[in-house]
């Protein structure tokens, strides 16, 4: 079965993409904007708390760092625990001297003694050092902090200290990552909410109206052209609806004018064929009784090829009917049980006569329990048909064979000869009404009737026939199916 995608599916799907594009770009939008401004305040509260806090570190230092280390050390921890962000804290004269690192509170107080005096090295931070104003150093971002030189000016405008403040980017990466969630939780919210209205809104506007269009035309395709489907747009979807709609109309009056025709030319088929068969009847009685009188050899002849010609008008008005009788819905077929070995073998007995005199031998291989529900005329009519075109077309000394046997639930049956054979042309053409093949164009045996009316039989009770020929010379197989 063939695959395929919805138009549903197939708008929904760039729609899809569309909205992801949309909402991954306005989540890293959302994210670089929220973070900067996480950013921006961190480093002001820092700024603030920087401020606010160097008093507190000098004077303490001043009053305690001498005399009661562990004191300031206390001072200094519970400060630096007043600010999440705050991780270290160092008190530097104006020369660069390190006077104290909040490290110490862990490791002991410095001994310079011991270790010697402590300096500043960066020439930045020296710098920095110097000025009245507060100094913000970005540059240790890869290192994930940043530093605040906070200059302590003392009341008579000396400036003899500032404090350094190191503060992590922790609380900040957090909150990123914290707002990177968030924000992708909610696209994805967004983008499932959106694909279901999205897809509910499509489904309206477009799948409904396409799957009606796509039914009535089912519909039309079975015969049926009475539905009508109603029009809830003035869009293109409603212009196709009217279209539909309309399309079923003329196909209506079509098929009822088509109808009409049809019966018409069956009646007229069927009155010809019986107002020319009403006389032939006589005529080939008479023409009978002349020839038997007849001694004249020239007279005989034409009077040979005068009656050729009456059997196959004969023939044709018979095989006139039979057709139009077939193609008529109004003809109903009386079906039965038929034995389809018993019933060729009778059909066969009728034919000896021209079996015998080109010498063919006739082989049935027909199992003999095969049977087959289908109206017995109509079966005979092609069995007839393919038995006579096996004998006429057959070599002299020939074979004719019948085969039959079960085949997914139908009969499948074969008559095979070892006549004059076709080509492949000639079988594509085999099965048109009138159609002749060169070598039975002037035969007057050959209506090119009677394949068109086995076709038409076998189709009529869902089967199928088809001719295989190996090329001329080499006899025809012809096939045909039945439900079994």
């Amino acid at each position: 079965m063939k695959r395929y995608l919805s138009v549903k599916i197939k708008l929904l799907m760039p729609l899809l993409f569309i909205l992801v594009i949309v909402f991954i770009a306005s989540s890293f939008f959302i994210i670089e904007r929220e973070s900067n401004e996480a950013e921006t305040t961190l480093i002001e509260n820092a700024i603030s708390f920087s401020s606010l806090s160097a008093e507190n570190v000098v004077e303490n230092y001043d009053l305690y760092y001498q005399s009661g280390f562990y004191k300031y050390s206390e001072i200094i921890e519970e400060l630096i625990s007043l600010n999440r962000d705050l991780f270290k804290i160092q008190l530097i004269d104006v020369n660069g001297k390190i006077l104290f690192d909040s490290d110490e509170i862990l490791g002991g107080k410095y001994n310079e003694n011991i270790y010697h005096e402590r300096y500043v090295s960066d020439p930045e931070l020296l710098s920095s050092l110097t000025k009245s104003t507060y100094t913000l150093d970005l540059n240790n971002k890869e290192y994930q902090y940043f530093m605040i030189v906070q200059p302590f000016i003392e009341s008579f405008n000396a400036h003899r200290y500032s404090v350094v403040s190191f503060y992590s980017y922790d609380s900040l990466n957090m909150e990123v990552q914290n707002i990177f969630f968030e924000v992708l939780l909610l696209t994805i919210v967004f983008i499932i909410i959106s694909c279901i209205m999205i897809f509910l809104v499509l489904d309206r506007l477009i799948t409904i109206p396409v799957k009606k269009l796509s039914n009535k035309v089912k519909v039309l395709a079975e015969g049926a052209f009475d539905d009508t489907i109603p029009i809830n747009s003035n869009d293109e979807i409603g212009e196709l609806t009217s279209s539909v709609n309309k399309m079923g109309k003329d196909l209506k009056k079509s098929r009822e004018r088509l109808e009409r025709l049809i019966e018409e030319k069956e009646n007229f088929i069927v009155q010809l064929s019986h107002d020319l068969k009403t006389p032939l009847g006589p005529i080939l009685n008479l023409l009978k009784i002349i020839i038997a009188n007849e001694d004249d050899k020239e007279n005989k002849e034409m009077l040979d090829v005068m009656q050729k010609n009456v059997f196959y008008m004969k023939n044709l008005v018979n095989n006139s009917l039979d057709l139009a009788r077939l193609n008529s819905p109004n003809v109903i077929s009386n079906l039965s049980e038929v034995n389809i070995k018993q019933f060729i073998n009778n059909h066969v007995k009728n034919k000896l006569h021209l079996i015998k005199n080109k010498l063919i031998s006739f082989k049935n291989n027909i199992p003999d329990d095969l049977t087959v529900n289908i109206n017995e005329y109509e079966f005979e009519v092609v069995i007839s048909n393919l038995i006579q075109n096996a004998i006429y077309y057959n070599k002299k000394g020939g074979i004719i064979s019948v085969n039959a046997h079960k085949e997914d639930g139908y009969l499948k049956i074969a008559i095979k000869d070892t006549g004059i054979g076709m080509t492949k042309e000639q079988i594509e053409h085999a099965f048109e009404e009138f159609y002749k093949a060169d070598v039975s164009r002037h035969n007057l045996s050959s209506t090119g009737l009677g394949l068109s009316i086995c076709k038409r039989a076998i189709e009529k009770y869902g089967g199928r026939i088809w001719i295989e020929s190996e090329g001329k010379k080499k006899g025809i197989t012809v096939f045909f199916t039945l439900p079994r």
